[in-house]
């Protein structure tokens, strides 16, 4: 059984990294803190109706699509953001809306892989640890789309984890 199955459904610290097509109808009733790693156009996702929990957001990922995302939220939910000079990130910080890290990236970030021509990061899921970035990302983009399908996963592509902070935002104002 996929061991990412159960972290999906019952965790309470969700792990989402390279959401490409964030069209699903999933709700996810315990997440109260959720990373957004490498994300792109976001503005479907990220709704109150499914995070009611949500009290935390750790955005490690581009412009979400809309500068007013976070008046979905309460004033409640906090936003911490990468310490890096961004300007989606400026602008929610230096308007009250969140905070920078200077450990955030290290937090998530553990490694990088080349595989061809695409980079892909390894990342720390909480309850799992060191994460394939690529084998992550293709599971829970599936469970996404079907989430009544398992998938296998090889116990093999879960490793230690290592920091790559700078490789990570390189890339990230690379394709911004």
């Amino acid at each position: 059984m996929n061991p990412f199955l159960s972290y999906f459904q019952h965790t309470n610290h969700l792990c989402v990294y390279r959401l490409a097509t964030p069209r699903t109808t999933l709700f996810f009733p315990h997440v109260t803190n959720l990373t957004l790693i490498d994300c792109s156009g976001i503005s479907h996702f990220l709704h109150p109706k499914r995070f009611p929990q949500l009290k935390q957001i750790h955005y490690l990922s581009g412009h979400p699509g809309t500068y007013h995302i976070h008046r979905r939220f309460s004033n409640k939910v906090s936003w911490v953001f990468p310490d890096y000079d961004y300007a989606f990130y400026n602008c929610m910080t230096e308007a009250g809306y969140g905070k920078k890290s200077n450990d955030l990236i290290s937090s998530y970030i553990v490694g990088k892989q080349v595989k061809g021509d695409k980079m892909y990061f390894d990342i720390h899921v909480p309850g799992h640890g060191r994460t394939d970035g690529e084998l992550y990302q293709t599971h829970m983009n599936h469970y996404f789309q079907h989430p009544n399908e398992i998938v296998p996963v090889c116990a093999n592509q879960i490793y230690e984890r290592r920091v790559v902070e700078r490789e990570f935002m390189e890339h990230m104002i690379h394709i911004l």
